[in-house]
């Protein structure tokens, strides 16, 4: 029998990771004043979020085996906490009211480092509950930057329209651009306004930059859930669900394709300087996201508290972390690092280094107030 509980408490040789650590002494160097750019902010509209921690500790064992029966009543539960509906189905609909019979809802899921992904055992558990629901199979797409991530993570990859579709987003890469010549900042490479759509665009406004989106989040799928996985970061506090939405724009990602256009550098150390805050926040606010994000849903039955976020998995938290507030999702999920930090005997990630969760609420995308977070527990132990 399941008891619930409910409590309100406050890669080729230039790989993403060696590009970052190379770039950390320039990264340092640069310097902004977040605040500088939060004169136009908007507060959150909503005064309270809800933020369901859904927890099993049978759902996955100490040898990191995955029960896909259990994450998927992990799922089932923790939604209808959400929405304080008696059925999954109906909290489905409560997140997708009007929902037409050929939009489709999208996945982002995190899957860059295969050791500790969002794993395929959660995103098919939500999927399949929203099938269950009544929504159809081919009208949901499961997606991120690289299909090579993706398949290393242990998901399948499915253009095609039966079942639930995988892709990412340089999915149709043809013969004629595997042939192209290219190198690292000259010489020729492919339009990359086949993957990313120039007329979806988001202005860094604090490194005076302009990113384009994903063609998979501008134009492939009408919604989003953000399926990130709980991670501390070196260089942004924490990577969840506001930091897995630098998948949905261009970065790094192209040189594990032998892509390096031009200003790649640049770039990239421009997104990641100053801990990366404002930039994540940024990048959320932007209005593709704020527009098409109904839903996150964090993979967190296990954990990195310290280090690299492309570490292995360092501890076991049995939770799912559901939401609609990406904000409130990261701090709970900050909380529970640092929890993780004070067993280890390791100093807490600061307010200062995870201020991008904070800049975020600044920018009215959601409360990092624990005062305006109402977190409600499930325990289930069958």
């Amino acid at each position: 029998m399941k008891h619930k509980e409910r409590k309100t408490v406050s890669n080729c040789s230039l790989s993403r990771r060696s590009f970052l650590k190379n770039s950390a002494l320039a990264t340092a160097a640069l310097t902004v004043n977040p605040s500088a750019i939060f004169a136009d902010a908007k507060k959150p509209t909503d005064p309270k979020s809800i933020v369901v921690i859904s927890e099993n500790k049978k759902a996955i064992t100490e040898s990191y085996k995955i029960d896909s029966r259990r994450v998927r009543e992990m799922i089932d539960e923790g939604i209808k906490a959400l929405t304080n509906t008696k059925s999954s189905k109906e909290g489905w609909l409560e997140i997708f009211p009007n929902l037409k019979v050929k939009e489709v809802i999208g996945l982002k899921v995190h899957s860059v480092n295969p050791k500790i992904p969002a794993h395929p055992q959660v995103a098919y558990a939500i999927v399949d509950s929203m099938v269950d629901a009544g929504i159809k199979q081919s009208n949901i797409l499961i997606w991120d930057n690289l299909e090579r991530f993706l398949t290393a993570s242990g998901y399948k990859i499915n253009t095609s329209d039966k079942g639930y579709r995988c892709y990412g987003t340089y999915h149709d890469m043809s013969l004629p651009f595997k042939s192209i010549a290219r190198s690292v900042g000259h010489g020729p490479y492919p339009d990359l306004n086949m993957w990313l759509d120039p007329d979806a665009t988001v202005h860094i406004k604090s490194e005076n930059l302009v990113r384009s989106y994903s063609r998979i989040l501008s134009q492939h799928i009408d919604y989003l859930i953000n399926v990130p996985a709980l991670k501390a970061s070196y260089f942004a506090g924490v990577t969840i669900a506001l930091k897995n939405m630098y998948g949905t724009i261009s970065l790094s990602e192209q040189s594990v394709l032998g892509i390096y256009p031009p200003d790649m550098g640049e770039v990239v150390v421009k997104m990641h300087a100053h801990n990366a805050n404002p930039q994540i926040a940024e990048v959320n606010a932007g209005e593709t996201l704020m527009k098409k994000t109904k839903l996150v849903v964090v993979d967190a039955l296990m954990g990195i508290y310290e280090g690299d976020a492309h570490a292995d998995p360092q501890g076991l938290d049995h939770k799912i972390i559901i939401s609609q507030d990406r904000v409130a999702t990261d701090f709970t999920g900050f909380e529970i690092i640092n929890a993780r930090r004070k067993e280890r005997d390791i100093a807490p990630i600061t307010q200062e280094k995870a201020d991008i969760i904070w800049s975020a609420e600044k920018l009215g995308i959601g409360n990092a107030d624990p005062k305006k977070i109402e977190v409600r527990k499930i325990h289930l132990t069958t």
